[in-house]
């Protein structure tokens, strides 16, 4: 038998296993990926859980209080839990900003009424607040300061549980998730509306 090594030569490589096509990972098989798909998981999540938390329950409830509660609740409590609930916002927002980055939806409609929203309660809620104690502190009435943290932040609570549901449409929430919040939402506004509207702010009785 003879056998022509010539003609059994490779390609124009040394070694002709290495022309042999590397078959390519699957994106659900790349440790990366995966490592990527459960940070985005857990930011998603925290962030979801931080503004729902933040807008629906606490700004509206302790917004609430002074409807409920004597006249003494805007100096010892409201003030002090509506920080405490801006700080929870604050850290949703920096989880949400980092994850629209990630995933580049820095330019979808929900980042940006985010950081329309976030950012103006930082500048002038807490301001405006201070400014009306001031001046009630100065003379025993209430002054433009008032009306314009009120009203303010009743805008930026509404546009904020908008954007609360636009942030479940573009991650595609569960249902259940959606009801839940819904539901929630829907009974502290009936409470708040009805307690604005028909029964007032309690006051505090002269002593």
């Amino acid at each position: 038998m003879n056998v022509d090594l010539k003609k059994a030569t490779g390609g124009s490589s040394v070694n002709p296993f290495a022309q042999i096509a590397r078959v390519p990972i699957s994106p659900s098989e790349d440790p990366a990926f995966a490592a990527l798909q459960r940070t985005v998981k857990r930011k998603k999540t925290a962030h979801a859980v931080l503004m729902v938390l933040a807008f629906v329950v606490m700004f509206p409830f302790f917004a609430l209080g002074l409807h409920l509660f004597p006249s003494k609740w805007t100096v010892d409590i409201h003030g002090t839990f509506q920080l405490l609930t801006l700080t929870v916002a604050i850290a949703g927002f920096g989880v949400g900003v980092s994850l629209a980055r990630q995933i580049d939806l820095v330019n979808s409609y929900h980042t940006i009424l985010g950081m329309i929203i976030v950012p103006s309660l930082i500048l002038f809620q807490p301001a405006m607040g201070v400014l009306q104690h001031r001046f009630f502190r100065k003379t025993g009435r209430k002054g433009p300061f008032a009306y314009t943290h009120r009203w303010f932040g009743r805008l930026m609570m509404i546009l904020g549980i908008i954007n609360v549901g636009l942030g479940f449409k573009l991650a595609k929430a569960p249902r259940r998730a959606v009801i839940a919040t819904s539901i929630v939402a829907g009974v502290i506004a009936m409470v708040y509306i009805v307690n604005v509207s028909w029964i007032g702010r309690p006051r505090r009785p002269n002593l």
